[in-house]
């Protein structure tokens, strides 16, 4: 069979993207998707997560604690949230990210593993965080758990009545009210018993009526003052 000069041509660029394909390394994580725009960088962790480690070291405000993050589900991913969080805060503290359905145990482990790995230096965490299907996931954890952190926080989170009635401290700190909820499922019963007993004992709770997806923005914005206390 004779080929003409453009057939020839097709076959040697299929061969080509054929070769590409086999021969690229694979995808491991989405770190990479991060956007770096100031003294930090992303690196892959277990269970799909991200941890985010600031480069100048003189910038670093807290040398042997991170804050974990349980992301949201759809766009809310570890990367989005990554993106979201402001520049300062990505260079002054370290950060473990991790998506909404990820084993909130594990997911502790390996990011502390990976800390120690990138640092050389074992760290704690004083605050976790979860946002709205991240914080149903983390309230799943701390019911039971026994270890402690200065911060608990939940942000517009998706509530179970039990969740909603379970026994909080002082620790947390519970941000909610956006109208993507009516939307779905409104939780308002839930919403006011957490908020009740998150007061009752000594925490912070606030209603404000901003779009979902901007609770993380308000929460780490530092003029709220929130983002100082984790």
């Amino acid at each position: 069979m004779n080929l003409n000069s453009s057939q020839i041509l097709l076959i040697v660029v299929i061969a080509l993207i054929g070769i590409h394909y086999f021969f690229a390394p694979t995808k491991e994580g989405r770190g990479e998707e991060v956007i770096i725009d100031g003294d930090y960088r992303a690196v892959d962790i277990p269970n799909e997560g991200i941890l985010l480690l600031p480069t100048d070291e003189s910038k670093i405000t807290s040398y042997d604690e991170a804050i974990f993050i349980v992301a949201g589900q759809y766009r809310a991913n570890p990367v989005w949230f990554a993106n979201s969080l402001p520049k300062g805060l990505k260079e002054k503290r370290y950060i473990v990210i991790v998506p909404y359905y990820a084993d909130v145990d594990s997911s502790l482990g390996f990011g502390q593993q990976a800390l120690e790995d990138e640092t050389g230096y074992a760290k704690n965490y004083s605050s976790v965080i979860g946002f709205s299907a991240g914080g149903s996931n983390l309230m799943t954890w701390y019911d039971g758990q026994t270890a402690t952190y200065d911060r608990v926080v939940l942000l517009d989170p998706a509530l179970s009545e039990s969740q909603s009635l379970a026994d909080v401290g002082s620790e947390f700190i519970f941000l909610y009210g956006s109208p993507l909820h009516d939307n779905f499922r409104y939780y308002g019963d839930e919403y006011d018993a957490l908020s009740e007993e998150v007061r009752n004992s000594g925490g912070l709770s606030e209603e404000i009526n901003i779009d979902h997806y901007d609770f993380p923005e308000y929460f780490f914005n530092p003029s709220t003052d929130y983002v100082n206390l984790i």
